[in-house]
């Protein structure tokens, strides 16, 4: 799915990244952190959380969807204000 406003200059989209991920519990940040940006794999995560697999993909997919209605909030502000 798109992200709406696809034309944010790299500054804006830093703030907006950094925004809608302070806006998740440290728990979905960190599965996301560890997933999405540091690219590990799901098994390493699950050793580095002490849970299994499955877990840890579940919790990543719930994640992103918060992650993403947070940016459709942030995205959604921001555009009432210009």
């Amino acid at each position: 799915q798109e992200i709406p406003d696809a034309h944010l200059d790299r500054s804006d989209d830093c703030r907006v990244v950094q925004q809608a991920l302070s806006e998740l519990s440290e728990r979905d940040r960190e599965v996301i952190l560890l997933r999405d940006f540091e690219d590990l794999d799901t098994a390493v995560i699950a050793a580095m959380l002490e849970a299994r697999p499955d877990a840890v993909r579940q919790r990543h997919s719930r994640a992103v969807k918060r992650l993403g209605r947070a940016f459709r909030r942030i995205l959604g502000k921001d555009r009432k204000d210009t």
